[in-house]
């Protein structure tokens, strides 16, 4: 992002701290507005994924800061819904005998890809330009709000199916 602001947007070091302080006043009121809630659904972490992807994508395409402030409010939004309801998620389906190992695997997803991911991103705006890169994570993100999608619409067994089935074995 900092080089799609520097570049294609003819922006400043400053331009980009005024977009991230907006992507920033769009994720407090994207936890404000998850603390509101009484249970988590995975249909928010669907739409989540599926909101930051569609700002991500809109993010790589403008045209103008100007523009670019106004998709940073949305993009800080849609990242808080995703990740404080995947958290939440996998906080209250896992067993608690687990728990703690279970974020930890979720915290290695999230984080520990960045050794991976960083470069990869790195290396794609290098060649093909930010806007590209900002492009990849959009559709990475859209791609798993489908996979999401479809893994809630199938029927097969769950892990409390599973869980059941052994226990009475």
């Amino acid at each position: 992002i900092p080089l799609l602001v520097k570049g294609p947007l003819g922006g400043t070091t400053s331009s980009f701290t005024v977009l991230f302080s907006i992507v920033s006043l769009g994720s407090l009121v994207g936890a404000l507005a998850t603390a509101r809630r009484n249970d988590v659904t995975g249909h928010q972490v669907v739409v989540g994924a599926a909101g930051f992807g569609v700002s991500l994508l809109a993010l790589a395409v403008v045209p103008t800061l100007a523009l670019a402030y106004a998709v940073a409010p949305l993009l800080g939004l849609a990242s808080i819904l995703f990740l404080t309801s995947s958290t939440a998620t996998v906080q209250l389906l896992a067993d608690p005998a687990y728990r703690g190992r279970v974020l930890a695997i979720q915290a290695m997803v999230f984080l520990g890809t960045t050794p991976i991911g960083g470069p990869l991103v790195g290396w794609i705006a290098d060649t093909a330009g930010p806007r590209a890169a900002v492009a990849l994570g959009g559709v990475a993100c859209l791609v798993a709000a489908a996979y999401g999608q479809r893994a809630m619409a199938d029927p097969g067994p769950r892990l409390h199916d599973t869980a059941e089935v052994a226990l009475a074995d």
